[in-house]
């Protein structure tokens, strides 16, 4: 039996949640689960239930009416949201995935709802763990899908993460609902779905949805004993001058054990590039090997940064054609988080500043800078933010101010690495 204030209890606090509910019997018995619950908790949390038509096949509006309808039986506030448009011919479950987070992360911002549930199951956790061993994941990946998480901006909850789904149709069956069955559940044409038919072979042999979530309490485990380390280690080798340059200590990076050395590198190029595509684990590992024979190192790129070696250190600098481009007018006591390295203020009480990238800037240019920005390479000086007066005056590069009057502040500082 269910135990519903220990599955919801994390979210007791929150005012507003929302449920994303198709009409599957996993995402119906969440419904059930949830109404359940705040009927019989004191100060119980705003319910809102978000059904999405994706408009991909006959009668879907009609199921969409249909959630909504039992949602509202239950007490529950209830809203449909509808996938418009031209529809695509590839890649049809991330895309319609995408369009239905962004339709429910329109709607959270106008309830004001704070976190989504979802009604991932232990099947679900096992499939993900399946794809993402054949996809050559790193460990992190491995450790499946978390409680907690974000997806396209919207804040998760998965409570039912290591519940079977024969007990949440168990809990619809018993119910007065009747779930959808959505025919692309059947569609071999998807990876998901070809893994979820080869479960049942895989639990016969014992490796079952209980194993997988061992195996991923575990691996999850292992992977938070190893970001410890990692950031232990940032602290010791890295260093990030004026300039937004980050600086690896070569016989430090040496030291470390192989694992952490990728690790510290995936951070490393996250934070300079700025780059929030997924990253090939392979590349970095290939990276950490090459950076090991410092000896015979050539300077890369990879992932929008550029890897060097100087004298002692592995430099790692953003590569200029990727800087932001636009420039920012900041208005008195406004702030600005730059390129993922810098966070700017203007704390003068009256005037404006103007911060845009170096790209363009020259020697000539720098003629009241102090030596040691001046003696850098343009390279690295271009990779920094410019900032300028009214008058269009330097009145800062990188962390450095030299605004010499005093007639305009402003305050640049590093971002700190996580």
């Amino acid at each position: 039996m269910l135990n519903f204030d220990d599955l919801l209890s994390p979210i007791k606090a929150y005012k507003k949640i929302a449920l994303g509910v198709s009409g599957g019997a996993d995402s119906l018995a969440l419904m059930l689960i949830v109404a359940k619950w705040v009927s019989k908790i004191d100060e119980t949390p705003q319910v809102f239930v978000y059904s999405v038509d994706h408009k991909l096949r006959p009668n879907s509006d009609k199921e969409v009416a249909y959630v909504i309808k039992q949602a509202k039986k239950l007490g529950l506030k209830a809203k449909a949201l509808s996938w418009q448009g031209k529809k695509p011919t590839t890649g049809i479950q991330e895309k319609a995935r995408i369009a239905r987070y962004q339709l429910i992360k329109q709607a959270m911002k106008q309830d004001k709802v704070e976190i989504l549930l979802t009604g991932h199951h232990a099947y679900d956790q096992a499939e993900t763990i399946l794809m993402r061993m054949a996809h050559s994941s790193g460990i992190k990946g491995l450790g499946g899908m978390n409680k907690f998480s974000k997806v396209e901006e919207v804040k998760i909850f998965r409570p039912l993460l290591e519940i079977s789904p024969t007990l949440l149709h168990e809990i619809v069956a018993n119910s007065d609902l009747r779930a959808i069955n959505d025919p692309s559940n059947e569609n071999k044409d998807f990876e998901r779905i070809r893994w979820r038919k080869i479960l049942p072979s895989l639990f016969e042999l014992g490796l079952n949805e209980r194993q997988f979530s061992i195996f991923s309490k575990r691996i999850k485990r292992a992977n938070e004993a190893l970001e410890e380390n990692c950031l232990i280690s940032f602290e010791k080798i890295i260093t990030i001058d004026i300039l937004g340059i980050l600086h690896i200590d070569k016989q430090g990076f040496n030291n470390l054990s192989q694992e952490i050395k990728i690790r510290t590198l995936q951070k490393a190029i996250r934070y300079i590039g700025n780059d929030a595509k997924p990253f090939a684990l392979a590349k970095i590992e290939q990276l950490s090997t090459k950076m090991q024979d410092a000896e015979n190192f050539k300077k890369l790129t990879l992932h929008k940064c550029n890897i060097a070696i100087k004298d002692n250190y592995f430099e790692i600098s953003k590569e200029l054609s990727y800087l932001p481009k636009k420039d920012i007018i900041l208005n008195a006591g406004e702030q600005v988080f730059w390129d993922n390295r810098f966070i700017i203020e203007n704390t003068s009480p009256k005037k404006k500043i103007n911060i845009s990238s170096s790209i363009n800037i020259n020697r000539a240019d720098l003629k009241d800078m102090p030596s040691f920005i001046t003696s850098s390479p343009m390279s690295n000086i271009r990779s920094a933010p410019l900032i300028r007066d009214n008058e269009k005056n330097i009145i800062a590069l990188g962390t450095h101010v030299i605004d010499k009057d005093k007639t305009i502040d402003c305050v640049i500082f590093l971002h700190k690495m996580s």
